[in-house]
């Protein structure tokens, strides 16, 4: 409990958290954009990777029939070494940039959140069902 919260007034506090906030985007390399176009810019490196890795040899291919293929193990590895990652520094992207997002991309996020909890715990977590598919309005974000 605060002895003297008149000296140190929720606005203040609140402009110190959000000061705190940009200073660990800013180490992180996120950036909050002045146009939904460098906005997209800055995302589509990872989306492109990912994109990459999951036409070569995500679930979808041909080894879908043989669990015990070598690309299935190769997918789990950068699953998690790589997509993962990919898309939580995505979602910070997008996160600090918010306020350029339309009502429709802000639904087609959440989804996107749900895709990334659910892998997520299904490849660093307790496994189990498949997370939810990359929602289709992911390619044009910020578009």
């Amino acid at each position: 409990m605060d002895k003297t919260p008149e000296s140190h007034p929720v606005e203040m506090l609140l402009a110190w958290k959000q000061q705190r906030k940009a200073a660990v985007e800013a180490a992180l390399g996120i950036a909050a954009y002045a146009t939904r176009e460098q906005a997209r810019a800055a995302i589509e490196p990872f989306a492109r990777q990912n994109r990459h890795i999951h036409q070569t040899i995500g679930p979808d291919n041909d080894y879908r029939f043989d669990p015990n293929a070598e690309e299935a193990a190769m997918w789990e590895r950068e699953v998690v070494a790589t997509i993962i990652p990919n898309l939580h520094h995505i979602l910070r992207i997008i996160d600090a940039n918010r306020e350029l997002l339309t009502d429709d991309e802000k639904d087609v996020v959440a989804a996107f959140r749900s895709h990334i909890d659910g892998l997520t715990h299904r490849h660093l977590g307790a496994g189990g069902l498949r997370a939810s598919r990359y929602p289709a309005g992911m390619e044009d974000l910020f578009a």
